[in-house]
């Protein structure tokens, strides 16, 4: 994945060297989440969600291999990148929902966090390893072989999930059979459940706006390293190695986050991280727009990878540990619109603005944003709280 998404995003710089071009990458990769994933969390709640993964990731598979046919033939485009990758973002939508509903059946809730944190320090290995295994391989051999790759990549991940032990599915049953007002009734069902639970809809909402003001600017690293730090765009190598180093950054703070997160088993010390996590990541984009020197912002992408997997993956954590088995999908899905909706439809408007003035007056206006809004919500949420506490005692 890593490979092929350092290898879009020099592409499409080097196809067009457009902010919007770049940032309708991110939008389309992950836009579907925002109208597909309330989908996939019914989905997940209704069928067998190993079957869901395999067909989704086959069409994923085929899309690489895609993206790698018409970059041989010289026919790729920015319009071919942006309805390829919009695609996989579909496909996306509809599997991620599934993907993270299959891990309870595998450990137990005790364990939740442990779990989930080692999860994300493989999943940013990969992301420290893959862009630079991406940026040596488009330098050496071309962005057809980096698309190439990842197709196969994707063959070996079907292989595990047949070779999967998973307790037999259990279908849940709907009270509607009709399939459209069956998926509105069952929708609004966890949309209610979410957003009244007492602390789930609230750590939600400040995921989603850390996501939407701050997650989009790893998207812009091949812009970011060309307009601020002077990386040629025309120079293959030397800015596919500048993507590399910002997102292996990113990779290695994730790791030694995810690492330290692995040992919290105390719900209540995990809960006091996210804010603060959320509020490092918003000064950290902030920080990367104004560095003198690039070693300095590959310092600070580091910092904000750390920021990113304290919040994403404990708060992945706390809602797999508070909510209820049968609402798990369609929640886990509203998590997943803040996670990953949140970045794509940021990453349109910073892209659609950052075309008239630049990345930086968007990047910093987003990070400060994100901090005075969190910063809102949060001490409301604890004043509430504190006024309910007094008028029970």
């Amino acid at each position: 994945m890593w490979v092929q998404r350092v290898a879009l995003g020099v592409l499409m710089w080097k196809l067009t060297e457009s902010p919007f071009w770049v940032g309708m990458v991110a939008f389309a990769e992950a836009a579907p989440i925002i109208l597909l994933t309330p989908l996939g969390g019914v989905i997940a709640d209704l069928y067998d969600q190993r079957k869901v993964l395999i067909i989704c990731l086959s069409i994923s598979c085929l899309q690489s291999f895609m993206l790698c046919i018409l970059t041989v033939l010289d026919l790729i485009t920015p319009e071919w990148i942006v309805g390829l990758t919009l695609l996989t973002g579909i496909t996306f939508a509809i599997n991620q929902t599934a993907r993270l509903t299959m891990v309870p059946k595998m450990i137990p809730r005790d364990i939740l966090n442990p779990a989930i944190a080692l999860t994300a320090v493989i999943f940013n290995m990969a992301r420290f390893i893959g862009p630079f295994v991406g940026g040596w391989v488009v330098a050496e051999f071309g962005f057809a072989a980096a698309f190439g790759l990842n197709g196969v990549s994707f063959i070996s991940v079907l292989v595990a999930l047949m070779l999967l032990h998973l307790p037999p599915f259990v279908p849940r049953e709907r009270t509607e059979n009709h399939p459209f007002i069956g998926f509105v009734n069952d929708f609004t069902e966890g949309w209610k459940y979410t957003f009244t639970h007492p602390s789930i809809g609230v750590l939600i909402l400040m995921i989603a706006i850390g996501a939407f003001l701050v997650r989009p600017f790893p998207e812009f690293f091949a812009g970011i390293a060309d307009v601020i730090y002077g990386f040629d765009p025309q120079d293959e190598a030397a800015l596919a190695w500048s993507v590399a180093m910002l997102t292996g950054a990113m990779g290695i703070g994730s790791i030694l986050s995810g690492a330290w997160l692995a040992n919290i088993t105390d719900l209540n010390l995990l809960r006091s991280l996210i804010f603060p996590a959320i509020l490092v990541n918003a000064i950290s984009l902030i920080l990367l727009m104004i560095m003198p020197s690039f070693w300095l912002a590959v310092l600070v992408v580091g910092i904000s990878g750390m920021a990113q997997t304290i919040s994403g993956s404990g708060s992945q954590s706390l809602v797999q540990h508070d909510v209820e088995d049968e609402m798990r999908g369609r929640v886990l899905s509203l998590w997943s619109i803040a996670m990953r909706g949140g970045p794509a439809l940021g990453a349109l408007v910073m892209g659609l603005i950052a075309g008239y003035l630049g990345f930086t007056i968007p990047l910093i206006a987003g990070g400060i944003l994100s901090f005075a809004i969190v910063s809102a919500i949060y001490y409301r949420q604890r004043a509430n709280r504190d006024t309910t506490l007094s008028q029970e005692t």
